[in-house]
């Protein structure tokens, strides 16, 4: 998403093409530029290998190995951690600190360490952060947070000590990377806007569907939103610079997508229509020139606008593998009018439950899942090697903590009893 790259128009096959004008790219960041920010980029320490960040029972930020074994406490015993995360290349880890001034009120940092808690920086935050992604150069970290206004965004250079920039506010605020770390596509508001970390922002006239996170698709400007209200939606995949826009393929009611590591499938999520139809309401399914898919998952193939049903239910969240080839699903599920998730797992066009019933902890059920499309783009459940991922949660037999199940045998351990949340490290 730089002015250097080169934008090719879509190519899909019974879909519905538009052009809505885009923001002048002139301004973005070249090529060059991109190329002279990473020669001047900070060395890391060596990448972690297969290691869990967890939020122990006490609050605490801890890393242990995939076993639980060799626990090793992150950051101040004594402040409230919130919003941990892993930076891309596996080697360091950013997490916000919350501690009580000496004067009343509260000191607000994100604070960004090797894994092993060596070579801290601290960085005074405008707010507290609820969530931070790492850009893919693991350079600078965007972090969200509520201001008067709305949700507030800025940015943090992650290798010093210092001060974050807040760029902007709107509400909602959804956010995804573009692949050089040099901008960032927003859903805010009610449309679309790109960000510069210094704070420019150029703002689409597009993307005002009843959806959360938008995606990018590799490094050719590519982008994939929704537009449109109850009764009908459109995912949609657009080509910065050109301002082309084709149809992928209709929906109806709230929309999740998270795109696949490959860039070539979506899984899209509906509710199904929300509203109640007036009596003398015309057929809004009429005359369309694209397909429009029912209630539940589907997996959208990009190329071709192709929809593959993965459930007739909507899930309460659902993550891609780290090689694109598995989805996983947290499945709902009523037992005796007890709701449970289900853990199930999607490949080669078959969906198959793994493990047991489970109740997720309130920091994975309450604040990760009802955004996972967002978490998807930063944190990991599962194993680099996707065989393994990790959850939080409390089985059928009241034991809690974090797990590892090993999709392979279907079976969970309990690595740290009591640990409300977990996220796998990249690498």
């Amino acid at each position: 998403m730089t002015a250097a790259v080169v934008l090719v128009s879509a190519a899909c096959s019974g879909g519905a093409s538009n052009s809505v004008g885009s923001p002048d790219l002139s301004s973005l960041p070249s090529s060059e530029s991109s190329a002279d920010a990473a020669a001047t980029r900070v060395e890391h320490g060596p990448a972690a290998d297969s290691q869990i960040l967890l939020i122990n029972s006490t609050g605490n930020l801890v890393v242990v190995n995939d076993d639980g074994s060799d626990p090793r406490l992150l950051g101040s015993a004594d402040a409230q951690v919130t919003s941990p995360v892993w930076s891309p290349d596996g080697s360091r880890i950013a997490w916000t600190e919350v501690e009580a001034a000496a004067f009343g009120g509260i000191d607000v940092s994100l604070v960004t360490a090797n894994f092993d808690g060596s070579d801290p920086t601290r960085i005074v935050t405008p707010f507290p952060s609820f969530y931070s992604y790492w850009d893919p150069t693991s350079q600078s970290v965007a972090i969200l947070g509520d201001d008067p206004d709305g949700v507030g965004l800025a940015f943090a250079d992650a290798d010093q000590d210092g001060e974050a920039l807040q760029v902007d506010v709107a509400a909602p605020y959804y956010l995804v990377w573009d692949p050089t770390g040099s901008s960032l596509l927003a859903h805010a508001g009610n449309s679309l806007r790109l960000v510069i970390p210094s704070g420019e922002i150029s703002d689409f006239t597009i993307g005002s569907g009843l959806y959360q996170s938008p995606g990018i698709i590799g490094d050719e400007g590519e982008i994939i939103f929704a537009e449109g209200a109850d009764p009908l939606g459109e995912l949609k995949l657009g080509q910065l610079g050109s301002g082309e826009i084709t149809t992928l393929i209709g929906y109806q009611g709230n929309a999740w997508l998270e795109v696949d590591p490959s860039g070539t499938r979506v899984a899209l999520q509906s509710t199904g229509r929300i509203g109640t139809p007036a009596e003398d309401e015309a057929d809004p399914l009429a005359g369309l020139d694209f397909e429009v898919v029912d209630r539940g998952l589907d997996i959208i193939e990009i190329s071709t606008g192709e929809a593959t049903r993965v459930s007739d239910d909507p899930a309460a969240a659902y993550f891609w593998s780290p090689d694109g080839n598995q989805l996983l699903v947290a499945a709902i599920e009523t037992v005796d009018g007890v709701l449970w998730l289900q853990w199930k797992i999607w490949s080669d066009g078959e969906l198959e439950a793994v493990g047991d019933r489970f109740q997720p902890s309130s920091s994975l059920g309450g604040s990760v899942m009802p955004f996972f499309d967002q978490y998807s783009l930063s944190h990991s459940l599962w194993a680099p090697d996707g065989e393994h991922f990790t959850y939080a949660g409390t089985d059928q037999l009241g034991d809690s903590g974090v797990w590892v199940m090993d999709t392979l045998t279907g079976e969970a351990t309990l690595i740290v009893e009591g640990a409300v949340l977990s996220f796998w490290s990249p690498t």
